[in-house]
């Protein structure tokens, strides 16, 4: 019998296998001398309700939630977004204890990972209209920070407002904001091309 762990599984080896981001990531925490291996750093998991998955730090370990994660795009979306998380500790030196660091890797994963349209509009979690690319990362980082840290909207956007500049135009390990599948794959062509993979 199939269960929605198995399930998980078989998602996230399609969306590993189809996403030229995903492979980007992971090529880009080996060159950063942490080696990735799919067995040892991916697990599907039940988690609470309201999260899609999470970089557990302590385990060095992206979680995907099997209950949330039910289809081959939100599973691509949130491993995107936690190997971006991954490769922030990975690469630098970020203390999550510390508001405004988890600020910055919060913009940097929204940014690469989530907002997918310069254009975009969508509704926030109060249903107001939110309108284009660095409104849609605002808002999706400050919604990580309140949740992660437990603090008010004033007090994440204080921090996010902080460091947006800098970390919104922090755009590695994958040069470029990546709005649909032909620039990811040029963003992976030139980042092998920078390698020489």
């Amino acid at each position: 019998m199939d269960t929605e762990q198995d399930s998980c599984e078989r998602l996230v080896a399609q969306a590993v296998n189809k996403s030229p981001l995903i492979r980007l990531l992971i090529s880009a925490l080996d060159k950063s001398g942490c080696p990735f291996s799919y067995d040892r750093h991916i697990s599907c998991e039940p988690c609470k309700k309201g999260l899609a998955g999470g970089y557990d730090r302590k385990l060095n370990q992206l979680v995907i939630c099997q209950n949330y994660c039910k289809d081959v795009a939100t599973v691509e979306k949130t491993l995107v977004h936690e190997l971006v998380h991954m490769y922030d500790y990975c690469s630098s030196t970020i203390d999550f204890s510390n508001i405004y660091h988890l600020a910055c890797t919060e913009v940097r994963a929204a940014n690469l990972a989530d907002c997918k349209n310069p254009l975009s509009s969508f509704l926030d979690g109060n249903f107001r209209l939110i309108k284009g690319h660095e409104d849609c990362v605002k808002d999706r980082a400050n919604r990580s920070v309140r949740i992660i840290y437990g603090v008010n909207t004033a007090v994440a956007s204080e921090a996010v407002n902080k460091v947006f500049e800098r970390c919104y135009s922090d755009l590695e390990p994958v040069g470029r904001r990546c709005f649909d599948k032909q620039q990811q794959y040029a963003a992976f062509h030139n980042y092998s091309k920078k390698q020489n993979l």
